[in-house]
């Protein structure tokens, strides 16, 4: 909180301090008011514990200026974010939604279909379907904080 607040003032910025965990990979956005998440990231109890879903998406809505929120689900592998949206699926363009289709053995298949249901449920900001497009993921080995898997 003191780095935050030591920048703002230097640069006469004004701050907005929200009280919930948020990082960068925890969301994405399509800039027309959607933005896309997990619930295993952001509901997690140990991002923030206190807070349910609607009051999340309240913040989501007064300080990003979200309208509507899509929730993939949980029980993705990835150990190092828990979670996070940028591992699972991304905007391509407004409207349009790109995930990763993991191999059918993988352990992230079945979250990944859940998720792909979930997005062929959804609406964006104006009420209307998103595309979503499947993408294969690559079957090489991928670097990761903890090493290679």
């Amino acid at each position: 909180q003191k780095i935050p607040a030591l920048i703002s003032r230097r640069l006469g910025l004004r701050r907005f301090a929200a009280d919930m965990v948020l990082e960068g990979g925890s969301v994405d956005v399509n800039g027309r008011g959607l933005l896309l998440t997990s619930e295993q990231c952001l509901l997690n109890p140990n991002r923030n514990p206190k807070l349910a879903r609607e009051a999340v998406e309240e913040y989501f809505k007064l300080y990003l200026g979200v309208r509507r929120v899509i929730w993939l689900g949980s029980g993705f592998s990835d150990i190092e974010t828990d979670g996070h949206v940028d591992n699972i699926a991304c905007f391509a363009a407004p409207g349009t939604v790109i995930v990763g289709i993991p191999a059918h053995n993988h352990s992230d298949y079945e979250p990944v279909k859940e998720a792909m249901r979930r997005l062929r449920e959804a609406r964006d900001a104006q009420g209307r379907r998103d595309r979503s497009v499947a993408w294969d993921r690559p079957g090489s080995p991928c670097p990761s904080m903890t090493g290679w898997h």
